[in-house]
């Protein structure tokens, strides 16, 4: 007697582990699948903030164009224009979905690479900045803010160099001959 498999048949072992990669398959189908949903779901709430801020950002332009026509009425369309422009950019990003916003996105690189390439330096650069502007607000916030920090530096500077003395040269009574001489 043998042990092994005939031909066309499948040992148990076999059909048992097949049916557990066969499960775990659909299992890391289905997490996939559930990543992928929230993700669009968080980049497309992500999407109607942008497009609402944008929307905010025509509203200053109007703003400033009400205000520029009683200066100057002759630039005040173009104002206006700048406006209009932001608006439909607001509603382009509102009505279009995730995948169209980043197709248009390849579009626009490949048809221009160099413009892309310096907007992104650009953008980059202003995500840095602004990146670097919210971690220097935490960090006041967190040390007290800035006016705590102002009085805890005032308060370790000695008094002696108020008056141009080192401490040394003033000695035990430099401090009262300072502001005696202030005062005189």
């Amino acid at each position: 007697m043998t042990d092994a498999p005939r031909s066309g048949a499948t040992s148990p072992d076999n059909s048992v582990m097949s049916g557990l990669v066969d499960r775990a398959q659909g299992l890391a189908s289905n997490v996939a699948q559930s990543a992928q949903d929230k993700a669009r779901e968080l980049a497309e709430e992500q999407k109607n903030a942008a497009a609402e801020q944008v929307e905010d950002v025509a509203r200053m332009i109007d703003s400033a164009a009400e205000q520029v026509e009683r200066i100057l009425p002759e630039a005040g369309h173009f104002v206006r224009d700048a406006a209009g422009g932001v608006r439909r950019v607001s509603s382009t990003v509102r009505e279009q979905s995730i995948d169209d916003i980043l197709e248009m996105g390849l579009d626009f690189a490949r048809s221009r690479p160099g413009t892309f390439l310096a907007g992104s330096v650009v953008v980059g650069f202003a995500l840095a900045r602004f990146l670097k502007a919210s971690a220097d607000r935490r960090a006041e916030t967190s040390a007290g803010g800035p006016a705590t920090r102002g009085r805890q530096q005032k308060a370790r500077k000695p008094a002696s160099r108020q008056s141009g003395q080192s401490t040394a040269a003033a000695g035990p009574r430099g401090n009262a001959n300072a502001s005696a001489a202030a005062g005189a």
